[in-house]
């Protein structure tokens, strides 16, 4: 599997070679922030696509309980294609910022995540 590096703001990078493709666990986890932050209704050509939070999961972190919104964030990384495993979970939402982080197992190795998905609240 091989997919084109994102800069800091979400961008695709331009690449010279496949040698400038992420591949393996690293791969995979650009895919999985991918998902993250493709938010249903974004795509003008299919808006069904894309990753929506239940509206009680909104409140429930709303009123400071990010657990059960950790576990649906984790069940639908774990559909993936490439993720064996997800480990070290943690959610934190503190001043109207929700950030995951965790640790994703592949066949090729592990590999850490982190990403700030303020925007599915």
């Amino acid at each position: 599997m091989r997919v084109r590096p994102e800069n800091a703001e979400g961008d695709m990078m331009p690449v010279q070679s496949d040698s400038q493709m992420l591949t393996n666990e690293s791969a995979i986890v650009q895919i999985v922030k991918d998902r993250l932050t493709f938010y249903r209704g974004e795509w003008w050509e299919d808006e069904t696509l894309g990753v929506r939070i239940p509206d009680f999961l909104v409140d429930t972190v709303r009123r400071s309980d990010v657990d059960i919104l950790g576990k649906y964030i984790t069940s639908y990384i774990a559909e993936t294609e490439g993720v064996t495993g997800i480990t070290n979970v943690s959610v934190d939402y503190n001043r109207r910022v929700l950030t995951y982080r965790c640790m994703i197992q592949t066949d090729f190795g592990n590999e850490p995540l982190e990403v700030d998905l303020s925007g599915l609240l």
